[in-house]
């Protein structure tokens, strides 16, 4: 065999480890994991909404696996994240801590369980901390055949800012389209209900007497105020039409003291 073969063999192996050890997964903690506590039903498809960060700019979501033991209604979930497989992050993957910049970038994920059981359910995952949380939830059964209770309204859109300072109104938005002149979204109407730091919003629609329904595409636009929050992460949760719903995760904080040069 030749000397350029052989050498090109060794680049090509070598190359091969690089992006093995970029690409290899690794288990990560989670910051919190938000649970609906109360509300589901046992023909909805139950959501939980994973909470965390990444170390630096060079790590990236990956899979989240989770089990459910359901004669124990427990459910474990662990969180996975890998390297980026680009040039920054592959010259030397032991020294990133300082060579990046050290910032940890805040990521959220919903996690789709489906149809649960009627009962009470624990949920159990790794924290930052390295110890083991758990949050707990109900799943309640339901008295109709369908995935919703109410007439919830079509919403599609939600938006609430990134980052609220402390002390500030929390405003968020709702957006959608009601397709029928017989039902109307009023901003009275829509029931707000927050455990700790989950907000869940349920926009239930009314219907317009003596209207006669007929086909017509009016918005939705509605402005929501919750008030002053405390410090820390939070979740909203919007149901929407044909059991669906909206997740978002925000940050409220405190103000940092500007830096003033000299």
């Amino acid at each position: 065999m030749s000397v350029l073969k052989v050498l090109f063999l060794v680049c090509v192996f070598s190359l091969g480890n690089m992006l093995h050890a970029a690409n290899r997964s690794f288990e990560i903690a989670l910051s919190d994991i938000f649970v609906i506590s109360s509300g589901f039903d046992d023909n909805d498809n139950v959501q939980i909404v994973l909470d965390g960060s990444f170390e630096n700019l060079c790590q990236e979501l990956g899979e989240s696996r989770f089990s459910i033991k359901r004669d124990e209604r427990l459910i474990e979930v662990t969180q996975f994240a890998q390297n980026k497989d680009i040039p920054d992050c592959q010259n030397d993957l032991q020294r990133q801590s300082s060579q990046n910049v050290q910032w940890r970038v805040p990521f959220s994920k919903v996690l789709d369980l489906g149809e649960l059981e009627a009962g009470n359910y624990k949920v159990v995952f790794k924290a930052s901390s390295g110890e083991k949380q758990q949050r707990f939830f109900s799943v309640e059964v339901a008295y109709t055949t369908t995935a919703d209770n109410y007439f919830y309204a079509p919403i599609s859109g939600l938006f609430v800012p990134e980052l609220v300072f402390e002390g500030s109104q929390t405003s968020l938005v709702l957006s959608g389209i009601i397709g029928t002149s017989c039902f109307e979204l009023f901003e009275n109407d829509v029931q707000i209900y927050q455990t700790k730091n989950t907000i869940v919003i349920l926009p239930v629609m009314k219907r317009i007497a003596g209207e006669n329904c007929h086909a017509i595409m009016r918005p939705i636009h509605l402005v929501l105020e919750l008030g002053n929050l405390k410090t820390g992460r939070y979740l909203i949760h919007v149901r929407s039409m044909t059991g669906q719903a909206l997740n978002k995760v925000f940050t409220v904080t405190t103000k940092d003291t500007p830096i003033r040069g000299n």
